[in-house]
């Protein structure tokens, strides 16, 4: 929702913010969570089973 409004108010207001938006930190590596983790664990065991 927020880069939506920043696109929208630069479409409406280019004046006011010339350019794109950049990502001065752009996220590297995506980070390791509970679900990834367990989305991982099912993935090796359907392909030992499979």
């Amino acid at each position: 929702p927020a880069v939506s409004i920043v696109k929208w108010a630069q479409k409406e207001f280019p004046a006011i913010m010339p350019g794109g938006m950049t990502d001065s930190r752009p996220l590297m590596v995506m980070p390791e969570t509970e679900t990834l983790k367990r989305l991982r664990e099912l993935k090796a065991g359907a392909q030992k089973t499979g």
